[in-house]
């Protein structure tokens, strides 16, 4: 499911297989926590039902109250829908058992961003540049950060970067 928001894969060539094997998953083990957040993903990426995203988030955190994971989805749902205060009270959440995941601290930077919260944004990318440099999402976040600051020399340079690490093309 990674595959077309991070790659050249068309969307429909592979959420349609995915979401069999989510509902298959499913079928075969209703408690499992890790089911229940793809089938958050999915309906968030393909389906775009934040709803119903944010329902299977929920289960999943239900399911397994440490799952930094499900936690990370249930907030990009809700800063997705404005819900930004809520947005980082889960995603503070969600890194409290994984703290040292890039993504998730990169997606804290993004949810402070786009709660209005700029300046806190770019620091919290900076902090996580200080873990990883090359992380491409980091520096595609702190494009964004420093075009609403009007800082566009700085924000074509992030996207640069982003483009560089992430494999050029």
């Amino acid at each position: 499911m990674i595959l077309p928001i991070n790659s050249d894969v068309p969307p429909q060539s592979v959420f349609p297989e995915a979401k069999a094997a989510i509902a298959m998953a499913l079928e075969l083990d209703p408690k499992s926590a890790e089911v229940h957040n793809s089938d958050a993903t999915s309906k968030f990426w393909f389906d775009w039902d934040f709803s119903g995203a944010e329902a299977a988030a929920r289960k999943a955190i239900g399911l397994n109250p440490s799952y930094s994971l499900a936690y990370l989805y249930l907030a990009h749902v809700l800063s997705n829908t404005a819900r930004h205060e809520e947005a980082l009270v889960v995603i503070r959440k969600a890194r409290m058992p994984d703290p040292f995941s890039l993504i998730t601290n990169a997606m804290y930077g993004l949810f402070l961003y786009q709660a209005g919260e700029v300046e806190n944004s770019i620091e919290q990318f900076v902090a996580n540049f200080e873990m990883e440099s090359r992380f491409w999402v980091t520096h595609i976040c702190l494009a964004k950060a420093y075009a609403r600051q009007g800082r566009y020399d700085e924000a074509l340079a992030s996207c640069d970067r982003a483009r560089e690490f992430f494999g050029g093309g």
